[in-house]
């Protein structure tokens, strides 16, 4: 069984771009969740991503109101080809699409819609999930002499 890949909330915060006192007011309004001692989940950290790219398009009054859709829109999935969020104007709808050509879809209702591009901000959880992997591994080069018993 392999062990989930985490990252640290400092990391998270750093490659997001995200002030951590805001991350604890997220956490502290119910938005997000704590994160374990070792760190936050892959599907934690998209979360933390996917409302740090809300949060740089709108504001946060609005973004609450389409985070729980968006939210368990996010749970279970996986990440791969580009991921866009689709809100309406007002904020009062939000969707996650994975194509281009479902943005178009999401938004032929003839309301104004924000399209919202996710790629840069799944890049650096990425990054952050692949560093923390790498540095949880067997680590390898030269041992000390007690340990080579010299």
């Amino acid at each position: 069984m392999s062990v989930p890949r985490r990252v640290r909330k400092g990391t998270l915060c750093r490659l997001l771009g995200l002030r951590p006192s805001n991350l604890e007011y997220w956490i502290g309004e119910g938005l997000v969740d704590v994160a374990a001692p070792d760190g936050y989940t892959e599907p934690q950290a998209l979360q933390v991503a996917v409302l740090v790219a809300l949060t740089d398009h709108m504001p946060l009054q609005s973004a609450r109101a389409c985070w729980p859709a968006l939210r368990r829109d996010l749970s279970d999935r996986i990440v791969s080809g580009d991921w866009f969020v689709v809100v309406e104007v007002d904020g009062s709808h939000a969707r996650l699409v994975f194509e281009a050509n479902q943005v178009l879809d999401a938004s032929s209702h003839g309301r104004p819609v924000r399209v919202i591009r996710l790629d840069t901000y799944l890049e650096r959880v990425y990054a952050a999930l692949q560093v923390s992997r790498s540095r949880a591994g067997p680590r390898r080069g030269r041992r000390s002499k007690a340990i080579q018993g010299r």
